[in-house]
């Protein structure tokens, strides 16, 4: 779990590529910019994934407390029944599973 995670980022720093931080970057500053933006928005071409599951599944944790502080709701389950929580456990995000 938390090893695995480890030794990505050092692979990618070491290797010179985005850090998690920096690729969060980009859709913590859309939701800055828009305050109104459904934090339970679902794409229908994703099997109703939701933005937190979708963030949880990149590991993307400050996007996700930044959208459960905008009451996105973190029971929600795709139609294939994939939940915000597994999204994260499949990849190995336990700040993302917290």
């Amino acid at each position: 779990g938390e090893g695995r995670h480890n030794d990505a980022e050092e692979m990618i720093k070491a290797e010179g590529g985005p850090t998690l931080e920096q690729m969060q970057r980009g859709p913590l500053e859309v939701l800055r910019k828009y305050p109104a933006l459904d934090p339970n928005w679902c794409d229908a071409s994703y099997n109703d994934c939701s933005l937190l599951q979708w963030a949880c599944s990149m590991g993307y944790d400050q996007v996700a407390k930044v959208l459960l502080a905008c009451h996105a709701d973190p029971t929600h389950t795709s139609r294939t029944g994939v939940s915000c929580l597994a999204a994260a456990c499949a990849k190995s995000w336990t700040s993302c599973a917290r």
